[in-house]
């Protein structure tokens, strides 16, 4: 079989030079002013690019000075700060309490100053003076009674005979011949009849001092008041007996019945508040 073999012609060859040439211009033919506009508008509209990630500043952690540490530049007392001094002292610490109306307004009429003036006195004048002997104090209120008891009776000279033995709570005594004397039981029980009378005894309030109800509790007018004593007193427009204390050089009276729980008398109007006397001895019946 025979082989034709085609050959391009001249017009041919010259027409394929002419097509690669207009390419070769086109590749190489710069940008023109559109083109940018373009790329921007792209970029515009294209995500912007993710920073790079980078640590947050650690703060530095506050330490926190001491007690006599120097302070910074920036904290600490600063001169003339607070509240200005008076008499050269600093006021620092506040003191609250609840009073009336009344004095409330009084107080704010005064003003601070004088108020602060005034405790300052009054502490001055109480630190001055030492606190009171407690049998001074007993003594004081037993000086002036409050009412005049007549005491300077007759005797009953009443004598009973007394046996010149003692008769024991315990194991029983052999029994001896014992002398027999007079004995005046007003005598025994009144050291000085002259300043000595006889009141009844009422109430449980001293049961735990031996004083019952009923007994006839002997008392002394010119006895010496003490602490500790029993006393018969007059207090608040009555009549009591018990146990005499000073507290803070003020006389208070106490009950003897732990049972009981008596709560202690203290005298609200120490200007009628009087020792009659001092117990001195009781009579009791069975």
């Amino acid at each position: 079989m025979a082989v034709r073999k085609t050959t391009a012609t001249k017009k041919e060859t010259e027409a394929l030079k002419e097509a690669l040439k207009a390419t070769s211009e086109v590749s190489t033919e710069k940008p023109t002013a559109t083109q940018p506009e373009a790329v921007s508008a792209v970029e515009a509209h294209a995500p912007a690019a993710a920073a790079p990630a980078t640590e947050a500043p650690v703060k530095p952690k506050r330490v926190r000075k001491k007690r006599g540490e120097p302070r910074g530049p920036h904290g600490g007392a600063r001169p003339g700060a607070g509240r200005p001094p008076i008499d050269g002292k600093r006021f620092a610490a506040t003191y609250r309490i609840r009073i009336s109306a009344e004095l409330h307004a009084r107080c704010i009429a005064a003003g601070s100053t004088e108020m602060r003036s005034l405790l300052t006195n009054y502490f001055a004048l109480k630190d001055s003076v030492p606190d009171a002997d407690p049998q001074t104090v007993c003594a004081r209120y037993a000086e002036e009674k409050k009412h005049d008891i007549l005491t300077n009776l007759p005797a009953a000279n009443l004598q009973l005979p007394k046996l010149d033995l003692r008769a024991a709570c315990g194991f029983p005594n052999p029994s001896t011949d014992a002398d027999v004397e007079a004995f005046s039981p007003a005598d025994y029980l009144a050291r000085r009849p002259e300043a000595t009378f006889v009141v009844e005894a009422s109430g449980d309030s001293m049961i735990d001092a031996g004083i019952h109800d009923g007994d006839m509790v002997f008392v002394d007018r010119t006895a010496e008041p003490r602490p500790g004593k029993i006393v018969l007193a007059h207090v608040d427009g009555n009549f009591t007996i018990k146990e005499l204390a000073v507290e803070k050089g003020h006389p208070k009276l106490l009950s003897r019945n732990e049972a009981a729980g008596y709560a202690e008398i203290v005298p609200e109007d120490l200007d009628g508040f009087r020792i009659e006397g001092v117990v001195v001895g009781l009579a009791r019946r069975f």
